[in-house]
């Protein structure tokens, strides 16, 4: 029922799958991402680093990311689910380190965290983005993502000052660092309800 019915917005977002991935969009992109976008070289610097050593973490945490697109393939053999939940707890992990990166005397955390974040956080875009479209493909698609984009800009327009506000108040970045492994937790939760392997299987069978 679901694979053959026209995707309209409307309909989409009668759907709690429409809202779990709204809410995904607005946490993950929108305030994950964005914090770690503005706020990725403060991090460093706020631990000691050197203005150029923290601006090539930050170099190495976009290629990563960009290399770590290619997950969109591996879901594409194993399914949405099998790969955008262990990936999401993964990259919660590493952002976990952040905890202890206190000063510049543990040097070989930086790099464990940039590569880490950058590959697996690149992964779940792309796959959030595909399982979208495995739901509610058709020709309404651009309408359905141009809203669950709204999510997103929602969350991007308030986590960069979110993060700053707690970084002056708190004098440390422990509070974003928690804000960003609750935001990475709950959506590999929320993707697990979204449940694309029941409404779309795509790969290996559950």
């Amino acid at each position: 029922v679901w694979r053959s019915r026209e995707w309209t917005l409307g309909a989409a977002m009668r759907t709690r799958q429409f809202w779990l991935l709204f809410t995904i969009w607005l946490v993950s992109m929108g305030i994950v991402e964005q914090i770690a976008i503005s706020h990725h070289v403060y991090f460093y610097l706020d631990a000691g680093y050197s203005p150029m050593k923290a601006a090539s973490f930050f170099t190495i945490f976009g290629v990563c990311f960009a290399l770590g697109n290619v997950g969109g393939a591996v879901s594409d053999r194993i399914g949405r689910e099998r790969f955008f939940i262990p990936v999401c707890l993964a990259c919660a992990g590493f952002v976990s380190l952040y905890f202890l990166m206190k000063d510049t005397s543990t040097p070989w955390l930086p790099p464990v965290i940039t590569v880490g974040f950058g590959l697996t956080f690149g992964s779940l875009c792309c796959v959030a983005n595909a399982t979208l479209a495995d739901l509610f493909q058709g020709k309404h698609y651009g309408k359905i993502v141009g809203t669950i984009v709204v999510g997103f800009g929602l969350g991007g327009t308030v986590s960069p000052w979110l993060a700053g506000h707690l970084h002056d108040t708190a004098g440390n970045y422990l509070w974003t660092y928690g804000i960003l492994v609750a935001g990475l937790l709950a959506s590999a939760v929320m993707m697990w309800f979204v449940a694309p392997r029941k409404l779309r299987p795509i790969g290996r069978p559950m």
